[in-house]
């Protein structure tokens, strides 16, 4: 992804080669006019010299007017430029590369032009995987990338489940939630096993199950990055948050993406975002393998068979 590394000292280098030109275009030439015309005054009979002479003065504090406007508003042209770049530059150290709305993103282009391993995290997302599991899916097997997927545990705190429930007037409250939550792991594991026996490709996909609170949801493919904000209520549509597309940085202090995976990181550290348990009506594990020359499912080391299968979006 192009990334503006116009550096601060490059513009003010700018700014002053700009303003010497202007000098010495402006100014210069009515200074010039206005000694030349003293000059001929002295070679010419009165009372054109006298003429003259007034002509030069006239030119001359014209030049000498330009030249005191042209440096004050070249300071104050100067000084605007520096709030931008200062602003520029602090984008850049965050990695933002643009604002847009959630509902004008276009996740196939995102996800065909940002390779690399896949992480999506969300609360439900059940919309989202209905939409874009499979896409995202063949996207990663054909280029050999790992799928994450996070979302909310279905089997986590009851106090995490009614919060949300209760915000967002799930339909069938906690329980309708809860399984929800399930469908919506049961459709990646499914789409992954489509996907699979379709590409007869690997699947590599982990789903895990978050009792983090999060601020946030956000869609990764290699370095670059969707992060949503999240909607508090219902009355607050989802279709219209802002979205922010950022990247990778060696900022790991300012840097949007790096705040975000050191976030979800340090909840994995406290054991608040771990492997999803697999519905129990689920038999697709919890990565796949390719499938065996028979047509079947190579088992995995640990024994399961992996998933297989999937579409595109």
């Amino acid at each position: 992804m192009a990334q503006n590394r116009f550096s601060q000292t490059d513009v003010l280098s700018l700014i002053q080669e700009n303003i010497l030109l202007r000098l010495v275009l402006a100014s210069g030439w009515s200074a010039l006019v206005g000694v030349g015309l003293f000059l001929a005054s002295l070679a010419v009979p009165s009372p054109w010299n006298r003429l003259l002479e007034i002509a030069g003065t006239v030119f001359l504090t014209i030049g000498l007017a330009h030249l005191i406007s042209d440096f004050s508003l070249r300071n104050s042209v100067r000084r605007q430029i520096l709030a931008a770049v200062g602003l520029s530059s602090d984008l850049d150290r965050a990695g933002l590369d643009h604002i847009g709305r959630f509902k004008t993103v276009d996740w196939s282009t995102f996800f065909s032009e940002n390779r690399g391993d896949v992480h999506v995290c969300f609360r439900t997302g059940h919309q989202w995987t209905s939409d874009n599991a499979i896409m995202v899916l063949e996207f990663a097997a054909k280029r050999g990338a790992k799928v994450t997927v996070t979302l909310m545990d279905p089997d986590g705190p009851a106090a995490l489940v009614e919060s949300h429930a209760a915000a967002f007037k799930t339909k069938g409250g906690v329980v309708g939630l809860r399984q929800q939550l399930r469908d919506t792991i049961k459709e990646w594991h499914d789409s992954a096993t489509k996907v699979a026996h379709d590409t007869s490709k690997a699947v590599d996909l982990t789903v895990e199950c978050s009792q983090a609170i999060l601020p946030y949801t956000f869609y990764s493919s290699g370095d670059a990055m969707w992060l949503i904000m999240s909607a508090a209520q219902q009355r607050r549509i989802p279709w219209q948050l802002p979205a922010l597309l950022c990247h990778a940085t060696s900022h790991k202090d300012e840097g949007i993406y790096e705040w975000v995976m050191r976030d979800v990181d340090e909840c994995r550290d406290q054991k608040l975002i771990s492997n999803c348990q697999i519905p129990s009506n689920q038999t697709t594990p919890n990565a796949a393998s390719a499938p065996s020359s028979d047509g079947g499912v190579k088992p995995s080391d640990s024994g399961e068979p992996a998933p297989q299968g999937g579409k595109g979006a």
